[in-house]
């Protein structure tokens, strides 16, 4: 079941997500979080992934709507300070 993305959109947004496994980048979800493991079973065991938010309704990545610690990193990964290479992800 894909929710509200239809077959098209899904497979793209996969194809964007394994090449960021690939790349070792942060992955948040933020919203179906069952899909995108439904969909790309290799996020069951990512060590870099951000798995949800504090709040289903509210999608801002904010200290207040995940872990600080998470956000940190996923702050240092946008300045490109390679978090990835020095720290794990707390879930």
């Amino acid at each position: 079941h894909l929710g509200n993305f239809g077959d098209r959109e899904w497979g793209v947004s996969g194809i964007l997500v394994r090449e960021a496994l690939a790349r070792k980048a942060i992955i948040v979800i933020v919203k179906s979080l069952k899909h995108w493991l439904g969909s790309v079973p290799e996020l069951l065991s990512y060590q870099y992934l951000v798995p949800g938010l504090s709040s289903t309704q509210n999608s801002f990545l904010t200290p207040r709507n995940m872990r600080s610690d998470n956000f940190a990193l996923v702050v240092r990964q946008i300045r490109h300070e390679n978090p990835c290479q020095s720290s794990k992800l707390l879930s």
